[in-house]
């Protein structure tokens, strides 16, 4: 696997993942580690708005209407994506900029979604989700999507997932990435 591809993709992912008591495994021998204490300290008005959000993101995937979500968004919004034209995190205008052009470049596209786990701690909200393309063989993947709220708005969206074969045969299999180099044989 290439390195550039293991420290944007994976790295971000095991780090999101961490968060999640379910994915802690112990380094030596990979059985499952104590639960982590989770602080959930949130305030009401964060999981109200975090929760708002998450409503509004499910509903812009599935009828293409993006503006509620957007409205919730603060100007200098932090966007941050694993793959794409988009890959990358960016702050302030270039936040906002790459998220609407990650909505752009995503028109026509519907996604019927649903948070299998969703934690509040602070003014962070992970929600762990499941997300299949309708129809469903273009995309299925489990996410890990982090809203940061602020106020009554979102300052910050962090999408992390894996690279997946859509197909259901093959779902559970990690997929190729076609700019990763070949493998070698052993």
């Amino acid at each position: 696997m290439s390195p550039v591809l293991r420290s944007t993709v994976f790295v971000p992912l095991f780090a999101a993942l961490a968060l999640c008591a379910p994915f802690a495994l112990h380094a030596a021998g990979g059985e499952a580690a104590p639960a982590p204490k989770v602080q959930r300290g949130a305030d009401a008005r964060t999981e109200r708005v975090a929760m708002e959000a998450w409503r509004r993101f499910l509903a812009a995937w599935d009828s293409g209407d993006w503006q509620p979500f957007l409205a919730m968004t603060t100007d200098d919004f932090q966007f941050q994506f694993p793959a794409g034209p988009q890959a990358g995190r960016r702050d302030g205008a270039a936040g906002k900029a790459a998220l609407l052009a990650w909505i752009g470049s995503n028109r026509g596209v519907r996604i019927a979604g649903r948070a299998l786990d969703v934690t509040i701690a602070g003014d962070t909200a992970v929600f762990e989700s499941y997300g299949e393309s309708v129809p469903a063989e273009a995309y299925r993947n489990f996410e890990a999507i982090v809203f940061v709220v602020e106020g009554d708005r979102i300052r910050a969206m962090r999408e992390y997932w894996g690279l997946a074969d859509p197909s259901p045969a093959n779902a559970a299999r990690p997929a190729r990435d076609p700019a990763a180099p070949a493998p070698k044989p052993d």
